[in-house]
């Protein structure tokens, strides 16, 4: 991910001591400091599950809380192998909290700042350095053994530590050794971050309403933006019908209000992807009836049928959100309204991908969908404090400690999520491990290597195609299951690829054909015997020629112009055919 997906917009009013959308505080009047947080800056709420986490890590490390549990706190999710967060409240980032995959655990990285706090309340993993040492440190030098006059004998190899001279904090840094293994020589701890000026806190007790009530201009401001923006569109494709994507998150629901607000006539789409948290579901069925919306439902049952298909799921293999997402949200569209606008939350903070897309785009997969985002360049900050701000109740997950809402064993979550859905769905995580069982160890299950498709553990279970000579022609080894549904899909091949022969064992082809070739050939026979009927090469064949019916996908081959664009946006090419690797001998 790159991390400058968009400005960093966040600044500090110490007058008021509240977090800041823009640089002027809406309830003093003064200028707010800019915070200096990390890329991209896609700062949210804390929740009382956020509270907890970090309070518990860091009395287990240091013996004392650092976040006042009656003030407000922002979490900043950085970019890390997994989960990995800047903590700020009073104005300071008190240090980062990150989750250990191998160890399973929760660490806590204090900032100078939060080094203060801790310190304060407690002399634990704390290192005294002389005089000679400290000038050293700050000059960029690593704590060393000889210059440590003091230190807590409970430090341990790795643990994060708090580096004083004199009882002041100088620096903090992680131990490259225990304390009672310290020897005369040698480094002790390596220095993380170093004293440059004095922390600055403010410490007036604030909630929420404090925070939007200081940020009320700029929420108006982005309110109207956005109700502008999607007015605008709606003008400008006045022909067809408009919806509503609402997957249950944070950023549809801010998406939902807004165009609520600046349209009368539009339907909600809700694509139930088969794998959905309940509470996601009950969320979005329950927020519909609030607001008095018309909502077309559709639930896919495809998952594990893809699964035991494609073999795999990963961040870099999502075949599943083309399967039960894209596929059933292009039927919707067909049954509905065959072409149609459709607003989503989508914002440029959220990837380098989307921060790439724009405003208004075609999904490539969905050519009947115009897709539009009214809150692009939002902040998760301002959707947050929009949501409070309309009194509009929000997914329940975000307050059991989800980031982001998906399907419950996303391979896009971190670790840390996906531990907690495993202790809410136990009997589904069962179900799914053990068709990861097929290809991975339990120790790779464990810390997650198959949430990556071509990670370097899982490219070794890539499936081979071997394609041998017989009869001066290339035979593709293959059982097939239905003989007449595979000679109705070749017809969609072109005159130059029809030199073909079926038979019960497999398909032979001619000769002449290249790996391409072979390759639009095996696409044909795959989709006929396992098509998903997800519906994408329909709202993609400019011919007409294809027809979704309730159990079957039906083409007109007198319309057909044998384009074969229907084969290459087919997933099954996409997630299976494409990645076989084709020996020709």
């Amino acid at each position: 991910m790159k991390p400058y997906l968009g400005e960093l917009k966040l600044w500090w009013c110490y007058n008021c001591n509240l977090p800041l959308i823009s640089k002027k505080c809406g309830i003093c009047g003064n200028e707010g400091e800019k915070i200096g947080i990390t890329p991209p800056g896609d700062v949210r709420i804390a929740f009382d599950v956020d509270y907890e986490l970090i309070n518990s890590t860091t009395t287990r490390a240091f013996g004392s809380e650092i976040l006042e549990r009656d003030n407000i706190a922002l979490i900043n999710k950085v970019p890390s192998d997994d989960f990995m967060a800047e903590v700020i409240q009073n104005g300071a980032i008190l240090g980062s909290i990150k989750y250990d995959v191998k160890k399973n655990k929760y660490i806590f990285m204090p900032s100078i700042e939060g080094a203060e706090i801790l310190f304060k309340k407690k002399k634990k993993k704390f290192v005294e350095v002389d005089e000679e040492a400290k000038e050293s440190i700050i000059k960029g030098g690593s704590v060393l053994s000889p210059g440590i006059v003091d230190l807590d004998p409970k430090i341990e190899k790795d643990d994060e530590v708090i580096i004083t001279y004199k009882s002041e904090i100088i620096a903090v840094g992680r131990a490259l050794i225990s304390a009672k293994d310290m020897k005369a020589k040698g480094v002790f701890a390596k220095v993380r971050r170093r004293k440059k000026k004095e922390p600055k806190f403010s410490f007036k007790k604030r909630n929420w309403s404090d925070v939007i009530e200081a940020n009320k201009k700029v929420l108006e401001s982005y309110e109207k933006e956005a109700i502008n923006f999607i007015k605008k569109i709606r003008k400008k494709f006045s022909r067809i019908p408009v919806a509503v994507a609402f997957s249950g998150g944070k950023d549809s629901l801010a998406t939902l209000l807004l165009v609520k607000k600046a349209l009368k006539n539009f339907k909600v789409i809700f694509i139930d992807t088969g794998f959905e948290f309940k509470e996601t579901v009950e969320h979005v069925f329950k927020v519909c009836k609030k607001l008095n919306l018309e909502m077309i439902y559709e639930k896919c049952d495809k998952f594990f049928e893809g699964f035991d298909y494609f073999k795999f799921v990963g961040r870099d293999f999502r075949w599943c959100c083309k399967v039960c997402k894209l596929g059933p949200n292009a039927r919707v569209l067909l049954k509905n309204f065959g072409e149609a606008l459709v607003f989503v939350g989508q914002r440029r903070y959220e990837s380098s991908l989307r921060a790439r897309t724009g405003r208004v785009w075609r999904n490539k997969y969905i050519k009947n969908q115009i897709a539009a985002s009214p809150i692009q360049n939002w902040t998760a900050l301002h959707v947050w404090l929009y949501i409070l701000k309309e009194g509009i109740e929000f997914n329940p997950l975000y307050e059991m400690g989800f980031e982001r809402i998906g399907c419950i064993f996303c391979p896009a979550q971190d670790m840390h999520e996906l531990n907690r859905a495993i202790e809410m769905y136990p009997d589904l995580w069962r179900e799914f491990k053990n068709r990861l069982k097929r290809f991975y160890s339990e120790e790779e299950i464990k810390l997650g290597v198959w949430r990556w498709r071509f990670s370097k553990k899982a490219r070794k279970f890539r499936e081979k195609l071997f394609i041998r000579k017989l009869d001066n022609k290339f035979f593709i080894e293959k059982k097939l299951k239905d003989k007449e549904k595979v000679k109705k899909m070749l017809k969609i091949l072109p005159e130059k690829l029809r030199d073909i022969e079926i038979r019960e064992n497999g398909v032979l082809i001619g000769a002449q054909l290249d790996e391409k070739g072979i390759k639009e050939i095996y696409t044909a026979v795959e989709r006929a015997e396992n098509c998903f009927l997800c519906g994408i090469c329909v709202v993609n064949c400019d011919a007409k020629a294809i027809e979704l019916k309730e159990n079957s996908l039906e083409i007109d081959i007198e319309k057909c112009k044998k384009c074969l664009k229907c084969n290459n946006i087919c997933p099954i090419r996409r997630f299976k055919v494409n990645l076989l690797e084709i020996n020709l001998i």
